[in-house]
């Protein structure tokens, strides 16, 4: 599987490059150099999901950005430039995607990060590996989450902020 690797890569980078219009299987097999039915296998064993569902929830993701950040949009434009066909369409898909990310309420510890998401695992790791044992505080049994206070097509990669939440008992 390893040697399939940069194809799948290649193959997500050209998605996202190109995700404003209409892709088709074929074009992406092309781009991937393998047939239709090696592709569709190939590509569903690295991602976990089959390359339409792939394509909707980044889709999906990008209409969230533009849903919270850019208000001068009508949701009516956001669906049909995701790719529904309707409004109706779109708010039942959102709503499947959107709810399986519910964030908690409660007590959190919280970091902002300044600069480039790539350091921000070591934001994380530092935050249980120093904060919280010297803090005497415990975690609940909920994940650390992001809060994207700009995106990276918005500022420069050093101006992002993102703020960190670690959820305490």
């Amino acid at each position: 599987m390893i040697k399939y690797e940069k194809r799948i890569k290649r193959v997500c980078d050209y998605i996202q490059i190109h995700l404003d219009k209409d892709i088709t299987v074929s074009e992406l097999s092309d781009v991937a150099a393998l047939s239709k039915y090696h592709f569709h296998r190939i590509f569903s064993a690295f991602t976990g999901v089959n390359i339409v569902k792939y394509i909707q929830l980044l889709r999906l993701k990008r209409a969230s950005y533009q849903l919270a950040f850019e208000h001068e949009l009508k949701v009516i434009d956001i669906a049909m430039d995701a790719h529904f066909d309707s409004l109706e369409a779109f708010s039942r898909a959102f709503k499947q995607w959107v709810k399986t990310s519910v964030i908690p309420a409660g007590r959190c510890a919280v970091i902002r990060h300044k600069g480039s998401h790539d350091q921000i695992r070591d934001v994380v790791c530092s935050l249980y590996s120093e904060w919280l044992p010297e803090s005497s505080e415990e975690t609940r049994d909920f994940p650390v989450y992001f809060h994207y206070l700009n995106f990276i097509h918005e500022v420069n990669e050093n101006d992002l902020i993102t703020d960190i939440y670690l959820p305490l008992k």
